[in-house]
């Protein structure tokens, strides 16, 4: 009996501990087929992938305007991408991450 107790204490106290992840949930959620060219500004093309999603995109303090200025280091074509695959591909190219803040908002930031 003392082991059945012991027991529930590590389950019950293993599911409180662990923090729920939020996940997106855009007003559109087909796939993304797009196509951007090398000389697009990073900030400009995530900010066209956030319309089209509907969804909010936030510059943190690390990513100063110049950066968010910048053109794509190279052409990015994406055919059936998801929104997450999308910002990825479209923020590593030019040392950026994202982190998703809310089903609907997602914030950008420079990779440490």
């Amino acid at each position: 009996m003392r082991h059945l107790l012991i027991a529930g204490v590590i389950v019950l106290t293993s599911t409180v501990a662990a923090p729920a992840q939020t996940q997106l949930a855009p007003a559109n959620t087909q796939p993304m087929n797009l196509h951007f060219i090398q000389d697009a500004p990073v900030g400009e093309a995530l900010g066209v992938v956030a319309r089209l999603a509907g969804i909010t995109l936030e510059f943190d303090k690390t990513v100063t305007e110049e950066m968010q200025k910048a053109k794509l280091a190279r052409e990015i074509r994406l055919n059936g991408a998801s929104l997450e695959e999308t910002i990825s591909v479209l923020a590593s190219t030019n040392g950026l991450t994202y982190t998703i803040i809310g089903p609907k908002t997602v914030r950008i930031s420079k990779k440490d």
